[in-house]
């Protein structure tokens, strides 16, 4: 664990509330798939912002985004977010969708997912592919130090997760 680390609760999002708009939805007036993911990774971009006191990052990954309900003209979002687990220089976020019906009032689960980001700093070396200045992982400014029980277990299920995407993404690598 880092010298430095923060509680999960320190930085964690409850019912954040994200508004269907006109332009989220299809001519159906059901809401675009792509704009779960774009909300859902702007708030864990957020959230690791506000973690590590504005160090820069990128989305490494993002797990499988299921769709478990239909989200309608004039539903709302809830989403809450947390760091689950940091390691040397990335970190997983899991983040879950509920939808707040307009007609009744009731809230559905709509998604859960784990988005893991890498902490980076831009180097005074050009990129010679992109023209860009190079981009590579830094360390990690803070760790996280769970409390609670259901903090605990998604801080050890991060490591499992982890290994998994590593494991594949060797697998992967292999083929190619």
């Amino acid at each position: 664990m880092k010298e430095k680390t923060r509680p999960v609760r320190a930085t964690a999002v409850k019912n954040y509330p994200a508004h269907i708009f006109p332009q989220d939805l299809n001519p159906q007036d059901k809401m675009f798939g792509g704009m779960l993911v774009a909300t859902m990774d702007k708030l864990a971009g957020t959230l690791f912002f506000n973690h590590t006191d504005g160090q820069s990052y990128g989305t490494k990954c993002i797990d499988g985004i299921p769709f478990d309900v239909t989200v309608y003209k004039g539903d709302l979002l809830l989403l809450d977010a947390s760091i689950n687990r940091t390691w040397n220089t990335s970190c997983e976020i899991g983040v879950r969708a509920s939808v707040k019906r307009k007609r009744t009032g009731k809230i559905q689960h709509l998604s859960s997912t784990y988005f893991t980001f890498v902490a980076t700093e831009e180097l005074d070396e050009i990129d010679p592919e992109s023209g860009h200045p190079k981009i590579v992982a830094a360390p990690m400014r803070y760790g996280v130090s769970p409390e609670t029980k259901d903090e605990i277990q998604r801080y050890m299920e991060a490591n499992v997760r982890r290994k998994e995407r590593l494991q594949e993404r060797l697998q992967k690598t292999k083929a190619a």
